[in-house]
C-alpha cells in the first residue's frame, strides 16, 4: 500500500495494469486485504468460541490461495482463454432455451407414447401351472431372470411360459386400471410384482408392489418430471440405448427408434455441439480483441519512433542550418 497507493479507482486504460493505479484499484487485492481483515478478526474470536469460529477461520485462509490465480493475466493465452467464457456467456443462454425446449417437446411426447398407459411397467412373470423350474415348488407369478424383462401388448412378448404382467390394465372406458390392480390380487396376484425395488428403499423400503419403472424407476415416462429427467439422460448419452431397448419392449419397436435415435440426432449432435461453437466464435472475438490492441500498441510505438526521429532530423537540421550561418562553431558542432 506504502509503494503503491491506497487508490482506489481502476485506470481508464483497460490495457493499463490495475496496480499502477493504486493498491486498492486491483480487485484481487481488495480480495486479499478483506481475507487478512477477516483473519484479524476471527483468529481472537476463535480463542474464545467454539470449534464453528475455528473452522471458519481455516475456510477464510483456504481462500487465500485464490489470489495466486492473479498472476495468470500476465500469461496472455490464459488470460484469453479466461475471458472466452464470460464473452460466451449470452450464446450459452440462447442454447440452454433452445435444448430446453426440445427436452420439454420430446418429454410431453414420450410422456403421450409411453407415460399415461404405464408401458414401462410391464414385466415378465411365471405363466400360471408352470412348475417345471423347480420340481415341487410353485413359481407362480415370479419375474423372469435377470430381471428386468419389459413387455407390452404392442411390444415384446414373453417367452413361452411366461406371460406380461405388472402393468395397470386399459379399462374399456379408456380409462386406467386404480388399486387394487389385479397383479396385486393375494389369490390371483404375481409375486414377483409385489416384490420390485423402490425408488428409495431408506425411505419407502426394498420391496413395492406399486408398478415400477426400469432403474429403480429412473428410466421412466410416467410422469413429465421423470420424462423430462429421462430424456435429459438420453441426450447425455448415458445408457440412452438400454433406454430405447426398454421403449421398443413395451410398443411398437420403430416408434422407440424413431423417436430416441431423432433425439439424439438433432440435440445431442447438433444443439449440444452449439455450446462448442458460441465457445469457439467468443474464443475468435477474443483472439481479434487481443491482436487489435496488439497492433494498436504496435503502431503506437512506431509512431512515437517515428516522431522521435523527425524531432532528431529537424534539431540536426536546424543545427546545420546555424552552422551554415555562422551562428555556431563547427567545434561546438563537434
Amino acid at each position: 500500500i506504502i509503494g503503491l497507493g491506497a487508490g482506489f479507482r481502476a485506470p481508464d486504460d483497460e490495457e493499463m495494469d490495475p496496480e499502477l493505479a493504486g493498491y486498492f484499484a486491483s480487485s484481487w487485492n481488495r480480495f486479499d486485504c478483506f481475507i487478512v481483515i477477516m483473519s484479524w478478526i476471527l483468529v481472537p474470536m476463535a480463542q474464545f468460541s467454539g470449534a464453528d469460529i475455528q473452522r471458519l477461520v481455516r475456510i477464510m485462509r483456504l481462500t487465500r490461495p485464490l489470489r495466486a490465480f492473479r498472476g495468470m493475466r500476465r500469461l496472455q493465452a490464459v488470460q484469453m482463454l479466461l475471458q472466452t467464457l464470460p464473452t460466451a456467456f449470452p450464446a450459452f443462454v440462447d442454447v440452454t432455451n433452445l435444448m430446453l425446449f426440445l427436452l420439454i417437446v420430446f418429454a410431453i411426447l414420450c410422456l403421450n407414447l409411453w407415460g399415461l398407459e404405464g408401458k414401462l411397467h410391464g414385466r415378465c412373470v411365471v405363466a400360471p401351472n408352470r412348475t417345471d423350474f423347480a420340481k415341487g415348488l410353485e413359481t407362480q407369478g415370479f419375474l423372469q431372470q435377470p430381471a428386468p424383462v419389459l413387455c407390452g401388448k404392442d411390444g415384446f412378448s414373453c417367452d413361452p411360459g411366461f406371460v406380461c404382467s405388472c402393468v395397470p390394465e386399459v379399462l374399456p372406458n379408456g380409462k386406467i386400471e386404480t388399486r387394487p390392480y389385479v397383479f396385486t390380487d393375494p389369490l390371483r396376484g404375481d409375486q414377483g410384482c409385489l416384490r420390485q425395488g423402490t425408488m428409495r428403499p431408506w425411505v419407502e423400503g426394498l420391496q413395492t408392489d406399486e408398478p415400477v419403472c426400469p432403474d429403480f424407476g429412473f428410466t421412466c415416462w410416467d410422469s413429465f418430471p421423470l420424462a423430462l429427467f429421462t430424456s435429459f439422460k438420453v441426450i447425455t448419452l448415458e445408457g440412452w440405448s438400454q433406454t430405447m431397448w426398454y421403449s421398443q419392449a413395451t410398443m411398437n419397436p420403430w416408434a422407440a427408434i424413431i423417436v430416441l435415435v431423432f433425439m439424439v440426432i438433432l440435440v445431442t449432435f447438433n444443439v449440444v455441439n452449439l455450446y462448442v461453437a458460441s465457445i469457439s466464435n467468443a474464443y475468435r472475438d477474443v483472439r481479434t480483441k487481443h491482436r487489435v490492441i496488439e497492433q494498436r500498441k504496435n503502431f503506437e510505438k512506431a509512431q512515437m519512433k517515428m516522431s522521435a526521429d523527425i524531432e532528431k532530423a529537424r534539431i540536426r537540421h536546424e543545427r546545420e542550418e546555424a552552422i551554415a550561418s555562422g551562428d555556431v562553431e563547427e567545434e561546438e558542432e563537434e
